[in-house]
């Protein structure tokens, strides 16, 4: 007899939300489709902060595969890493190739991790819509590392200043690592039915 899993203290409302899936096409994207499809989309909300669980939200985005058999035996999810991989581009593919096997009986379920893509994202262009690490890949087999590191250093110091400005919400850059995905992937979990 499987155990249900018990909800941290505090996080019930994001495990206990209800997932709107909406029909949504092979776009890379999450844009809702008129039609049938074999994907649905859907975003959920996560604590930016685990740790301030009453504190500011963020969203993260899926995009499911419909299992297409029969027997339906839970879901699978996908994650491409990167890091800033889109699972819900990732998905589009590996459904029906990576996963052809078992796409007939599990739902494959690709994720934007937080900062990437549909997700609520990291936004490091400025407001004219330049790219802070423009100058950063100019270098050449013609000079030396040692003459473009002050060059490359203060063009990734840029970059860090206007991810850090240009992000909402604030603070977003401080809670992007490996553990809070994990907690935001058991969030999925729970709410995609899966016990474990």
């Amino acid at each position: 007899m499987a155990v249900k899993a018990a909800v941290p203290k505090g996080l019930e409302s994001f495990y206990g939300q209800t997932v709107e899936w909406y029909d949504c096409g092979a776009t890379g994207g999450m844009e809702k489709s008129a039609e049938a499809t074999a994907f649905k989309c859907a975003k959920v909300k996560v604590p930016l902060d685990y740790s301030q669980p009453d504190g500011q939200t963020i969203e993260i985005a899926m995009k499911k595969h419909v299992a297409t058999g029969s027997i339906h035996r839970g879901s699978l999810f996908i994650n491409p890493g990167g890091p800033g991989g889109s699972g819900v581009q990732y998905v589009e593919a590996a459904a029906e190739t990576s996963f052809a096997g078992v796409q007939g009986s599990y739902d494959i379920i690709g994720f934007d991790p937080r900062g990437v893509g549909s997700s609520t994202p990291i936004t490091c262009a400025t407001a004219n819509g330049t790219d802070p690490a423009g100058g950063a890949d100019q270098a050449s087999g013609d000079v030396a590392f040692e003459e473009l590191a002050p060059q490359v250093t203060t063009s990734f110091s840029q970059m860090e200043a206007d991810c850090a400005a240009n992000t909402k919400p604030a603070g977003l850059l401080d809670h992007v690592d490996t553990i809070t995905v994990a907690r935001d992937l058991d969030v999925l979990r729970a709410l995609s039915g899966n016990e474990k």
